[in-house]
């Protein structure tokens, strides 16, 4: 008796998840390290998809250096996958976080905003869109501080 108490503690809830993504997933082509910050954040998300976690921790979990989280975490904001709401404070998309019923999916899923949906006919078009958009403003900026003139300290000698 004892042990089947001990043992319903340690299991965690089941939840449920509206959507089946993982065909959407495989199309956008997200870094490798995005997938598997994003699998973590399913393992330790609260219903209703908020995870409570520092990336220092993240990175702990799957082996890999506090960047590598946060540059997977941005990836997997650009894609509309998870919202960073506050340091070490994240969301899952309504539509892959996990409820503890149908009606609470289906509650969070008409609650969202139409650009973030998954099942959108172009939502696979408009994040290639956002990712060229995104990296040409990172080129940009890159070519801006290669740009700037370096003062070398020297001055004209008469």
């Amino acid at each position: 008796m004892a042990a089947q108490a001990a043992q319903a503690v340690q299991e965690p809830e089941a939840l449920f998840t509206a959507v089946n993504f993982n065909g959407l997933i495989a199309e956008l082509n997200l870094p490798v390290q995005a997938y598997r910050v994003l699998m973590m954040l399913q393992e330790h998300q609260d219903p209703g998809g908020q995870i409570v976690i520092a990336q220092e921790r993240l990175g702990k979990l799957l082996g890999v250096s506090r960047s590598s989280v946060t540059s997977a975490l941005a990836a997997l904001d650009t894609a509309f996958l998870v919202h960073m709401k506050s340091y070490g404070v994240y969301q899952l998309n309504p539509m892959i976080a996990g409820y503890r019923t149908p009606g609470d999916a289906w509650d969070a899923i008409e609650a969202m905003a139409d650009e973030m949906r998954l099942d959108d006919d172009d939502f696979v078009k408009l994040y290639r869109e956002r990712v060229k958009k995104e990296e040409s403003a990172r080129n940009n900026r890159r070519r801006r501080s290669i740009l700037r003139p370096v003062s070398s300290g020297l001055s004209a000698v008469s």
